[in-house]
């Protein structure tokens, strides 16, 4: 619905590019597997609230550029 809104005023929506490789799981249960996973599902989250971040960022900076 947000992004049909978007759209419709013409702007483009973007996504975060998330190059992490997730660990396949193995037939037995190893510690060293789950800790792999863990550590990936870690990096891609800090890697898409980063993202997020600098988006906000940039339409805080937008909008106070169009208030001046």
């Amino acid at each position: 619905m947000l992004a049909q809104a978007h759209q419709q005023r013409g702007e483009q929506l973007y996504m975060a590019r998330v190059d992490i490789i997730i660990p396949e799981p193995t037939p037995e249960y190893t510690e060293e597997n789950q800790r792999q996973v863990s550590q990936s599902l870690r990096t891609m989250q800090d890697k898409l609230n980063t993202s997020y971040q600098k988006e906000i960022k940039n339409e805080q900076d937008a909008f106070s550029y169009f208030l001046t």
